[in-house]
């Protein structure tokens, strides 16, 4: 077997966008984090939506939102299961 060929083979794994602005565009209510969070995921720094998340996390528990808490973390975990794809 051509050695070549078997290294060079490489599986790429990337979300469909479109999947991942409507991911955040449900569980985000706040308009400036939903902004920020939909740009991030298409420049190389993608991976910095996870610093959005943690500070869009800690207002929303200060204010006690815990139905959109609970949106927010669900986001995460999609997306930590994903990031490799981001």
């Amino acid at each position: 077997m051509d050695r070549n060929i078997v290294e060079g083979a490489k599986e790429i794994f990337q979300l469909d966008m479109a999947h991942v602005q409507k991911r955040i565009y449900m569980a985000v209510n706040n308009k400036e984090y939903l902004k920020k969070m939909q740009e991030i995921v298409y420049t190389e720094q993608a991976k910095d939506i996870f610093s959005l998340i943690y500070n869009y996390k800690v207002e929303l528990e200060a204010d006690n939102k815990k139905a959109e808490s609970e949106k927010v973390k669900e986001l995460e975990e999609y997306l930590r299961n994903n990031e490799e794809g981001l």
